[in-house]
C-alpha cells in the first residue's frame, strides 16, 4: 500500500523509552490526542510507514466485522473486480 498523502501529522513515542509516560503526559497537556492503537514494528521507519499506510484500517476492520459491513465490503470488492474485467 502506498503512503497516503492525506495521512495526518503525528508524533512517534517509543514505549520502551524510560521517559515515555512523561513525554506522553506533556503532549496530552499540549492538546494532542492519542489516535489508533499501539504500532508494533522493527524500527521507527517501519512504525511510521505502518501508521501512514494503515490510517483508518481499524475502522475498516470494525465495519467488516458486522454482517452488514461484511456484505458491503463484499459488494464493493465485486464491483472493483467487475470494473477490472470490463476495462481490459
Amino acid at each position: 500500500m502506498a503512503t497516503r498523502p492525506d495521512a495526518p501529522d503525528f508524533t512517534l513515542l517509543k514505549m520502551d523509552s524510560p521517559t515515555f509516560l512523561e513525554e506522553k503526559a506533556q503532549l496530552l497537556e499540549q492538546g494532542l490526542e492519542v489516535v489508533g492503537d499501539v504500532t508494533h514494528a522493527a524500527n521507527e521507519e517501519e512504525a511510521i510507514a505502518h501508521h501512514r499506510e494503515g490510517f483508518g484500517y481499524l475502522c475498516q476492520e470494525y465495519s467488516a466485522a458486522t454482517p452488514a459491513g461484511g456484505a458491503a465490503f463484499m459488494v464493493m470488492g465485486a464491483v472493483d473486480e467487475i470494473k477490472k474485467h470490463l476495462t481490459k
